[in-house]
């Protein structure tokens, strides 16, 4: 699948929260989140995110379009997470501070009140949002109140509001071995590391210049930490939370994954136009 972008200019306005706002619209306006649910136990969907406030539900076996849910003034959907049986799709919304879910047949629930089952009311400007290895908890980053909610997936609603963590949180992923999450502080240059269990920040390991995203290597073994400001990427080792190598990459590292089997990890460049 391919994606355009256009330019956006981003200005300082007298109130940080909308900057903030602003910046992170503008980012993802550039690079949408994009995630894919493809276990036989749900059909296969891919969701991707836009800054119209709108959430692109496709069916990748006939590349058809399945659903286009619009939400309003005000909404930014962000990051998406898929759970792993792939019944199960979250959606960060960064502007309503609050998480989407999915009904089976993909289309996006549409909140209505706070009450409402289909969604959870998180902290501030929530932008990231992962979930465990045994779809239990999606864990979500609240990049204004430096914290992670954690949501219960059987009940859909917060059962943990705030864990604090570093300045500005956005990516968050869970170990394949379920042990912990991960999460990239933008303004605190650190990754904070979440024990599952406890729900408590057990390590934090600085890294590089204003950290986005990251990954966590098939085995657990190794988190690979996209530094935007710094065109390089860390990699910490899960067993010391320290760093043990640092990688040149190219202008405005944003996105990151990396291959089934661990051998390779991509990263997109969204200055400089190259992975």
């Amino acid at each position: 699948t391919q994606g355009t972008c256009t330019s956006a200019s981003i200005r300082l306005s007298r109130s940080r929260r909308k900057y903030f706002q602003k910046a992170f619209s503008a980012i993802y306006a550039c690079v949408a989140a994009l995630t894919m649910s493809t276990t036989a136990s749900a059909e296969p969907f891919a969701y991707i995110t836009d800054s119209y406030a709108r959430v692109w539900t496709i069916d990748t076996a006939t590349h058809t379009l399945v659903d286009r849910a619009g939400h309003g003034n005000g909404a930014s959907p962000t990051g998406v997470a898929v759970s792993p049986d792939g019944s199960t799709t979250y959606i960060a919304d960064f502007g309503r501070n609050r998480v989407w879910v999915t009904r089976p047949e993909g289309s996006v629930r549409v909140p209505v009140g706070t009450n409402h089952p289909d969604y959870g009311i998180v902290g501030s400007m929530p932008v990231g949002v992962a979930v465990t290895t045994d779809g239990k908890f999606a864990y979500v980053t609240n990049s204004w109140e430096h914290s992670v909610s954690v949501i219960d997936a059987a009940t859909k609603t917060v059962v943990v509001t705030a864990i604090k963590v570093g300045m500005y949180p956005r990516g968050v992923q869970v170990s394949p071995n379920g042990r912990f999450a991960y999460v990239a502080n933008t303004q605190g240059n650190s990754v904070s590391v979440i024990d599952t269990t406890s729900n408590a920040v057990v390590a934090t390991v600085p890294v590089g210049a204003s950290p986005g995203n990251l990954i966590v290597s098939p085995d657990s073994r190794f988190v690979y930490v996209a530094n935007i400001a710094e065109n390089t990427v860390s990699v910490v080792s899960t067993a010391s939370n320290a760093v043990v190598a640092t990688i040149a990459v190219g202008l405005g590292p944003l996105g990151i994954d990396i291959t089934p089997n661990g051998d390779f990890v991509y990263v997109s460049n969204y200055q400089s136009n190259k992975v």
